[in-house]
């Protein structure tokens, strides 16, 4: 993994895990990150080779995974109450531009969660949200 991406996963690590447990979370990302969608056999091989407990890997895993919901679940969009439909037109907008955040590695369904999510919560700030985004890019440039 790139020491730029590595510094950025390390952060997340220190965020979400206890001291006793940052070395298998680091380990777990960098396996995830290099092995996108593993079964769990696969994963079983993988924490044998690294001499990892499988118990301490699935609680990693779990605890990713949990973060990930929790991301999912809440959020300005959730917290409004409002009903925003997943093919409004500046939710489309907004998926295709925020797509530029997440990994190319991603699986495709997830990453278009992840990019309407945020699209809702930008349109809840304003509806002309992603409207007025590119005059507002443009600005910052000069």
């Amino acid at each position: 993994m790139e020491a730029r991406v590595k510094k950025i996963v390390s952060r997340f690590i220190t965020k979400i895990s206890k001291e006793d447990d940052e070395d298998i979370q680091s380990k777990l990302i960098d396996y995830l990150v290099s092995n996108p969608n593993p079964d769990d056999d696969s994963v079983h091989a993988w924490a044998e080779k690294e001499e990892l407990d499988i118990h301490e890997v699935e609680a990693g895993m779990y605890k990713l995974a949990t973060q990930m919901v929790l991301f999912l679940s809440g959020g300005k969009y959730v917290e409004s109450g409002e009903e925003i439909a997943d093919d409004d037109p500046e939710v489309l907008k907004g998926i295709e531009v925020e797509y530029e955040h997440l990994n190319k590695k991603m699986d495709p369904e997830i990453a278009k969660m992840i990019a309407t999510r945020i699209s809702k919560d930008h349109i809840v700030e304003s509806k002309e949200y992603y409207e007025k985004l590119p005059e507002f890019e443009k600005s910052l440039k000069k």
